[in-house]
């Protein structure tokens, strides 16, 4: 499991939840929240601690292409 910035271009945890996914990984939590799947379509608070699951190849890739 690993943390992960909030994107710019993520407005809901469903654009969060498909992008990830389409990228290897899996979004599960923010903070301790692991109700995620239940609200895919609610904002992003700016002040969110996303978790992702993943592998280390993954992770690595998704960090190259992260701009904070």
């Amino acid at each position: 499991m690993y943390e992960i910035p909030k994107q710019d271009e993520w407005r809901t945890y469903r654009d969060a939840f498909i992008d990830l996914l389409n990228k290897g990984a899996t979004l599960v939590a923010d903070r301790g929240d692991l109700n995620i799947n239940q609200k895919l379509d609610e904002r992003i608070p700016d002040d969110a601690q996303l978790f992702d699951i993943c592998d280390e190849e993954t992770i690595s890739q998704i960090n190259s292409n992260t701009h904070i």
